[in-house]
């Protein structure tokens, strides 16, 4: 039913009106985001900074063909100056100002008007926010404008990835209400209500373990919008304990490390190797040679778990050798040397001759 404009009903609803860029105490730090407890960040540029405080959305509403208007403050709760810049290319926005300048701890009120055309609809534009707050890069200011009688219903997509064909996620989706749902796969929200959604992952699989790269999500739906979450899963790592034996005090040989995929990389031996993909892999070890001795080791074939620790102790064992005897300074006389070793060997050379597979001593 349409109404005269002049008794059109205007509403405006701010929602977020936090810091751009604001770290849930109970999220891990990442980036630029203000630390957990209140703590100094440490990848921030040095020295004074503006802090940017704004909403990070509004929805309007007005009957058709009318224009909707709201009013919100832009704060600099920083050490610094803040320039600000914040437009829309649509015809139907317009902004009091579009730039600001403002002293530390100063703040701004801006007018934003978002007219109807003549049906039933649901608008919606992104508003850019340029600022020097190194905390809001890229930050932009969420518009909804309902017109008339417009369903503007809020859609919520979660989307996984990282998980093997057949095996089923662990995600549950709460919102206000009492919402809540549990998902074994993607899949599409189309008729929810407005506001903040919690979206969480479980770990699933058992070997390996496939867990969930971010636990906890948070998420804003708005009329007439989608919203999209992406739940990415990836392998829990294992570990790996190396040791050897067999070989002589101070001995370090080279020893590699080859996985499913053909990548080897080199290890130290007498160590631990954490964060590794959990699959089948080599252990492999170079002879190890010392005076006139070889030491050698077989490869290890071995599998890594999730969550759990492998030992493997290559075994070196030192190898059968060969002694080359030559005779010189003989006129014409036949040689007698006689040969003693390890284990009884004993024998006696009348030529000269190349003696295999002797124990090392």
């Amino acid at each position: 039913m349409y109404k005269p404009l002049w008794f059109a009903a205007l509403t405006a609803l701010f929602v977020g009106s936090a810091a751009c860029g604001a770290d849930p105490v109970d999220a891990p730090d990442t980036g630029i985001e203000e630390p957990d407890g209140g703590g100094d960040d440490t990848d921030l540029p040095e020295g004074p900074q503006p802090r940017l405080v704004m909403p990070d959305s509004l929805q309007l509403s007005a009957e058709v063909g009318a224009q909707a208007s709201t009013t919100f403050a832009v704060q600099n709760i920083g050490e610094s100056p803040l320039e600000l810049t914040l437009n829309s290319p649509r015809e139907w926005i317009t902004l009091s100002q579009t730039e600001l300048s403002l002293g530390a701890g100063e703040e701004a009120n801006l007018t934003l008007n978002a007219q109807c055309r003549d049906r039933d609809e649901v608008r919606t534009d992104d508003l850019q926010i340029s600022s020097n707050d190194p905390r809001a890069a890229g930050r932009a200011l969420a518009l909804t404008l309902s017109c008339g009688d417009a369903d503007a219903p809020a859609r919520l997509t979660i989307n996984v990835e990282g998980l093997p064909g057949g095996l089923p996620a662990d995600i549950t989706v709460s919102g206000p209400g009492g919402f809540a749902q549990t998902l074994d796969a993607a899949f599409s929200f189309d008729t929810l209500t407005p506001g903040d959604y919690i979206v969480r992952a479980e770990e699933v699989g058992q070997d390996p373990i496939f867990a969930p790269v971010e636990e906890r999500q948070q998420v804003e739906v708005l009329p007439g919008r989608e919203q999209v979450v992406s739940v990415s899963y990836e392998a829990a790592p294992g570990s790996l304990t190396i040791a050897t034996s067999g070989l002589p005090a101070g001995a370090s040989p080279t020893l590699t490390l080859t996985d499913s995929q053909g990548q080897t990389t080199e290890v130290n031996a007498d160590t631990t190797l954490n964060n590794l993909p959990p699959g089948d892999y080599t252990l492999a070890g170079a002879d190890h040679v010392e005076g006139n001795t070889t030491y050698s080791a077989a490869p290890l074939e071995l599998s890594i778990a999730s969550r759990q620790t492998t030992e493997a102790t290559l075994a070196y064992a030192a190898g059968r050798g060969a002694l080359e005897v030559r005779v010189e300074g003989l006129l014409g006389a036949a040689p007698s040397i006689q040969i003693e070793g390890p284990d009884g060997f004993a024998t006696t050379l009348h030529e000269p001759t190349t003696l295999s597979a002797l124990a090392p001593g």
